[in-house]
């Protein structure tokens, strides 16, 4: 008789049975309805929040949105960390989207401490890491279908662009010794 192999998952959708309590009880935060609509919210917020910004905003209107920008980017930050005790450091960093919010999140604290540091705050390498933070928009494909469509077929036409910049390059590469062969003593 063959050997009964334990099973490390409930019907594949609840946490490996292998958890600790803690790790599954995190593992029921993460993936769950709640999280990935608050989550989605709070981008499209903190996205808002940061169009906000204008040269010679009043001083009241830019500490409140470095407050906004602060907890956004707490929050952010809880939820990787989360997201990395429920799944693990393979599971999170196999799935490549984890990979890019890992990526904004620690742009987002590297940001937020060198502001904290008076001689840095202020310089423009700053709107830059801030500017960066954008793109967490990406995030939304997740949840919005027709966004995600849109970004694969960007993806595709760049790596099919990339091709034929190269194809046109080695074109050029053989023409240009075709007429070195021809003309190039003459």
């Amino acid at each position: 008789m063959g050997r009964v192999v334990p099973r490390k998952e409930r019907d594949g959708d609840g946490p490996p049975l292998e958890l600790s309590a803690f790790r599954r009880a995190a593992w029921r935060v993460a993936v769950s309805k709640g999280l990935e609509y608050t989550t989605a919210t709070l981008i499209v917020l903190n996205t808002i929040v940061m169009c906000v910004n204008w040269h010679l905003m009043p001083t009241r209107v830019e500490a409140v949105t470095n407050y906004i920008n602060v907890a956004l980017t707490i929050y952010f930050l809880v939820e990787l960390l989360v997201k990395l005790t429920a799944f693990g450091f393979k599971r999170y960093f196999d799935d490549g989207m984890n990979i890019f919010d890992a990526l904004v999140v620690a742009v987002s604290v590297t940001e937020l401490v060198l502001a904290a540091i008076p001689s840095v705050s202020g310089v423009g390498p700053l709107s830059v890491l801030r500017a960066f933070r954008l793109l967490r928009v990406f995030r939304l494909a997740r949840h919005w279908r027709e966004l995600d469509v849109i970004i694969r077929g960007m993806l595709k036409s760049v790596t099919a662009s990339i091709m034929l910049v190269l194809l046109m390059l080695l074109f050029l590469l053989i023409a240009s010794l075709v007429g070195m062969q021809l003309f190039g003593y003459q």
